[in-house]
Parts: C-alpha cells; sequence; structure tokens
C-alpha cells in the first residue's frame, strides 16, 4: 500500500510487472561516436587488462599487482562487458563475460558461495575462504547470467549453470529475515539498502532462468520471496532523514546517517537503478534531492592506503 500512498517517496516497481515485461535492449544507433570509443576502452580494459585466462576479473590491471578477485565487483564489471556486446556487437566482449560466468561455476563452494581470492600470482590465488558478501554474490550472479541469455538465447549454457543457479539460490534464500530482507552473509548480520537492491534484481533474474526451464512453480516461488523484499526494503524509508538508510541492524535499528557517498549516497543510486520505475516524476525529485544533499558527503580517501576501502 505504501507503494500507491502519495505521501510515500518513490515509486517502486513490482516483482510482477518486471517478471512480465518485455526485454529491453540497447539500441546502438542513438548512442554517440564519442560514447562507443569509451565503452570500447573500459571494456577492453576489464577483458584485455584484468581477466586472467581462466576467466577471473582482477581488481586491478593484472600485470601491475598481485591477484585480488572480488566477485561482488567483478560481476560489475561482467555486466560492462555485456552492456559493451550490446553497443558495438564485439563479440569478445560477450565471451569475456561468458569466461566469467564459467569461472564462477567452477569457484562455487557446495553450498552456494564463492570466496575471495587475494595475493599470489596466477595462476597461484590465496584464498581467503571469505566473502565480502553473500546476498549479494549470489543476486548478482543470477542477474549477470539472465543477462548473458538475454542476448544470446543459448539455453544450453543456462542448463549447464542451472544446478550452481540452485546453489546459489538457496543460500541466498537462508539469508531472509522475516522483514524481507537480507543479512549481507551468515556471519555478518546487517541488512544493507545496497544489497537488497541487489537482491531485488537477483531475485528477478532467478525467477525469469526458472521459468525458461519450464520450473514455473520455483518461478513464483521466488516472485512471492521478490514481493516480501519489496516491502522490506520500503520500510527502509526514515522519516527523520527523508531518504532511504544505508543499513538496519540485526535487531531492527535504521541507521539513520547520511555523512558519505560510500555507502550512503550510492545505496540511494543503486535503489533508484534496480527498484524504482525509470519515468516518474516523483523519482526524478527524490533523485535530484539526493544529488543536492551529496554535495556536502564526505568521499572516500584517494591516497594508496585507501586501495582496500
Amino acid at each position: 500500500k505504501a507503494q500507491s500512498d502519495n505521501g510515500f517517496p518513490l515509486d517502486l516497481l513490482s516483482p510482477y510487472e518486471c517478471f512480465y515485461a518485455t526485454p529491453a535492449y540497447i539500441n546502438p544507433t542513438l548512442i554517440s561516436d564519442e560514447v562507443k570509443k569509451l565503452v570500447k576502452w573500459h571494456a577492453d580494459f576489464i577483458a584485455k587488462e584484468c581477466m586472467f585466462p581462466d576467466g577471473a576479473i582482477n581488481q586491478h590491471p593484472k600485470k601491475r599487482r598481485e591477484i585480488w578477485i572480488v566477485p561482488y565487483f567483478a560481476h560489475f564489471a561482467c555486466l560492462g562487458l555485456l552492456r559493451a556486446y550490446e553497443v558495438l556487437n564485439d563479440k569478445t566482449y560477450l565471451d569475456s563475460a561468458k569466461k566469467w560466468l564459467l569461472w564462477c561455476k567452477s569457484h562455487m563452494n557446495e553450498d552456494g558461495t564463492v570466496y575471495d581470492y587475494i595475493g599470489g600470482w596466477y595462476p597461484n590465488y590465496t584464498c581467503t575462504y571469505d566473502y565480502d558478501s553473500v546476498d549479494s554474490y549470489s543476486a548478482l550472479f543470477a542477474y549477470c547470467v539472465w543477462e548473458y541469455y538475454r542476448l544470446t538465447n543459448s539455453k544450453e549454457f543456462l542448463l549447464e549453470l542451472l544446478p550452481y543457479l540452485y546453489r546459489s539460490y538457496n543460500i541466498l534464500k537462508e539469508l531472509f529475515q522475516p522483514d524481507g530482507l537480507t543479512f549481507a552473509k551468515p556471519t555478518f548480520k546487517i541488512k544493507y539498502l545496497m544489497d537488497n537492491s541487489e537482491v531485488f534484481i537477483g531475485l528477478i533474474a532467478y525467477a525469469k532462468i526458472f521459468h525458461e526451464v519450464g520450473e514455473e512453480k520455483k518461478a513464483q516461488e521466488v516472485l512471492k520471496l521478490a514481493e516480501k523484499n519489496l516491502e522490506g526494503i520500503k520500510m527502509m524509508y526514515s522519516e527523520k532523514l527523508k531518504l532511504f538508510v544505508s543499513e538496519v541492524n540485526m535487531i531492527g535499528d535504521k541507521m539513520e546517517r547520511f555523512e558519505m557517498w560510500y555507502p550512503e549516497g550510492l545505496a540511494q543510486m543503486l535503489l533508484l537503478h534496480y527498484v524504482a520505475k525509470p519515468s516518474s516524476k516523483k523519482n526524478e525529485e527524490y533523485f535530484m534531492r539526493v544529488y543536492k544533499m551529496s554535495s556536502n558527503l564526505k568521499s572516500p580517501p584517494t591516497d594508496r592506503s585507501a586501495d582496500q576501502y
């Protein structure tokens, strides 16, 4: 009901709206040559400078620094490669995205998690036996797989990854709490707006994937979970801030602050990108409010010691 409330600050998508929507594709003819050059430069940097032969995507150029593989960030790089393929129609980027997804398959644990690897030199990875998060990793894995399938219609590849998608989905389900939000990981019981925005779009991807392989009952189960997740996200709105909070702790306390671009500012952007309707005057007004407020936010430090940050 809050979704249709005049007093609620955003017009949010519904899971079923996303599920039944006709897939949208980038029209390359609407993109300038200048922008295409930028897309090519960034996609080449990911595919040529940061990707190892086995498909792993490093956080920084592989020739200059030691291994630093964080699947959370690498999933975004994968999405960038897929967008580059849409814009430039260069199959190199599509193949590179596929290599990353196969790396995830070969490095997925039995419980559906994927570890970070920090230290060492290719091909000798140093495993951390830990992860930045579990909820976002799972959600973004499904989102990348769906986006690859959307562009290739390769049912064979979808079926190859299906057992791993089930593993990944099951660990995501375990992180759900009664309020509809997910903990970042079993050992870190914080509910992040950023993560849950990614969880929402990831659940839509899981539902579409299960539908494509004929698992209709499973697809409907996922959509119901996405509805619950959306209700939890709506509860993260703070009347005090007139914004959504970036995190809620395990006992339900909202962290009502807006001081740093990361995570407070970026969390608003991911919410708008994944969960809010794209054409809405209300959402445009919310974006402008965040934009104006962000001018006073502290930025991350820029010295070398801040690499990990």
